[in-house]
């Protein structure tokens, strides 16, 4: 079977598989471009990637004034089709073929409203270090997430053994329930800014060669950035942080 014939056997329309693959290709692209390159009228592109970006395969950013559209990482389909996880593993080799011809370039992904933020914070869940750095107001950040969201999370990062080391707002210290302290048992360390910042900055995660911000509460938003010299760039500032930073 061609690549085409397998994406539609998993449910995509011939149109929506030929978009995906358009843009695993081309990398960033208007609709006008998505038109161009796949063929496909621009009405008709427009309205596939309603569905495209629901189901997380695609990500919307902007080009200066022009909306832009690039695809996720196949991987993510996974995670919503698992009693078809047999076929896309079989794929994935073809498609990831097609998505290193753009794999030198940073690959971004936006994650809108609070579930786009829970989605991005679960990637930091995938990490390869076993452990990610951070900066946040956690005060704020429990308050985006939820704090169902957050103790399933916490339960989840000690099964696969991810420390958590963060640097916090210092008024966070005294305010915060157990669970979100600093333990061997929840495998967290955690430092404090000398001063105190504003509380609603995001939160920035870095692990593996991946940057995961989740936004203050006004704005509401999950950003992935996919880059390693960015990601190594900010880690040795975070280290940098960390060594100044205050312990209580």
């Amino acid at each position: 079977m061609e690549v085409l014939d397998k994406l539609e056997a998993l449910g995509m329309s011939s149109k929506k598989s030929t978009i995906y693959l358009t843009l695993l290709q081309s990398g960033s692209c208007t609709v006008s471009e998505i038109a161009a390159l796949s063929g496909i009228k621009r009405t008709t592109a427009q309205s596939i990637l309603e569905p495209l970006l629901a189901e997380k395969l695609v990500s919307e950013s902007r080009r200066g004034r022009w909306k832009v559209y690039s695809a996720n990482k196949p991987e993510i389909m996974l995670s919503g089709l698992k009693s078809k996880e047999h076929l896309i593993k079989e794929i994935l080799p073809e498609l990831n073929a097609l998505y290193k011809v753009t794999g030198s370039k940073p690959v971004i992904q936006y994650f809108d409203g609070i579930e786009g933020a829970r989605f991005a914070q679960r990637r930091l869940l995938e990490s390869k270090e076993r452990a990610y750095y951070y900066y946040a107001s956690v005060r704020e950040f429990s308050v985006i997430l939820g704090n169902t969201f957050m103790k399933e999370f916490l339960e989840e990062r000690k099964k696969r053994k991810i420390w958590s080391n963060g640097i916090r707002n210092i008024e966070d210290y005294t305010v915060l329930p157990e669970y979100l302290r600093a333990s061997e048992e929840n495998l967290r360390r955690i430092r404090y800014f000398p001063n105190t910042i504003n509380t609603e900055i995001p939160s920035i995660n870095l692990t593996d060669d991946i940057i995961v911000i989740t936004s203050s509460v006004a704005e509401a938003y999950g950003l992935i950035i996919e880059s390693p010299t960015l990601t190594s760039l900010m880690k040795s500032i975070w280290k940098t942080v960390w060594d100044i930073s205050v312990e209580k």
